[in-house]
């Protein structure tokens, strides 16, 4: 699934090219045209290394959020059990 943002900047940039100058200035040549698509290329391709970067960061956090939540849980089950062993010692063999 593309990013609608990314999709959105990239049509920004194409669309920005190709716009027609105000009333009274010339028109861009080829060349000039060539070079300001390049440029918002790469602004562009920075744009996205830099959110994906952003993304692995907090893909990193969350599995480990998910890993430490994972352990709290095993944590709560042993506990759980020997409350239900020391329970039923207490209790005695007569409550069973």
């Amino acid at each position: 699934m593309r990013d609608p943002l990314a999709v959105a900047a990239v049509l920004f940039a194409i669309d920005a090219v190709f716009e027609r100058p105000p009333h009274g200035e010339e028109e861009m040549t080829i060349d000039e045209r060539l070079e300001r698509l390049i440029e918002r290329h790469e602004a562009l391709t920075q744009t996205l290394e830099l959110q994906n970067l952003q993304w692995e960061e907090r893909f990193s956090r969350l599995v480990g959020l998910v890993e430490r939540i994972g352990q709290s849980i095993e944590t709560l089950g042993r506990i759980a059990e020997m409350r239900e062993h020391r329970l039923n010692r207490l209790e005695g063999p007569s409550a069973a």
